[in-house]
């Protein structure tokens, strides 16, 4: 019988790395990636809502004009004006001028109109550019046997 320490030395000494293939990504199930992975794009790739609720630029007022809504999947960045909020879902880009989303359950709607009742602290349920994972970041990493995760990522 041998230690572990010895028994991993010899796995080491007598496994085959093999040689680097290109490959399309839809055919590595079960390879492993020779070199680090870097990421070509933020993620998420723009200022993101954290709930739903209402985006508005905080310390400008309590009460809001509605001007529309932004829902998840619309990368449009809406224009907002001083004391304009827009209603906002979970993952939707928050605009420009925006820098807080208020819960929805912390305001009182009437008509197109909000009042907020409790206002959160700046920044807050906004999350930045690039929270996950940042432009030219390790995605993944060399050595990293691909499964359908790995994949799906590497895929978009």
């Amino acid at each position: 019988m041998i230690s572990v320490s010895q028994a991993l030395l010899h796995i080491d000494k007598h496994s085959f790395a093999g040689n680097a293939v290109t490959k399309r990504v839809q055919k590595t199930m079960g390879m492993v990636l020779a070199a680090d992975v870097l990421s070509p794009i933020h993620m998420p790739p723009f200022r993101q809502s954290a709930m739903d609720g209402y985006a508005i630029a905080h310390g400008t007022s309590q009460t809001f004009k509605v001007i529309g809504e932004v829902q998840a999947g619309n990368a449009e960045n809406i224009a907002l004006k001083p004391g304009e909020a827009i209603r906002i879902f979970t993952g939707a880009r928050v605009p420009d001028v925006a820098d807080t989303v208020v819960m929805q359950e912390h305001v009182r709607r009437e008509g197109d109109s909000i009042t907020v009742d409790k206002m959160p602290n700046k920044d807050a349920n906004v999350r930045p550019l690039g929270e996950q994972i940042a432009t030219g970041d390790t995605a993944l990493e060399k050595g990293t046997l691909l499964n359908e995760a790995s994949i799906a990522f590497l895929v978009g």
